[in-house]
């Protein structure tokens, strides 16, 4: 069963991993 808050979640967990390595 498929959440669309949990893809939310893992979308924002992405951009932060990002962010985290841009810095």
């Amino acid at each position: 069963m498929y959440s669309p808050v949990f893809g939310l979640k893992l979308l924002v967990l992405s951009q932060n991993r990002a962010i985290f390595k841009r810095v």
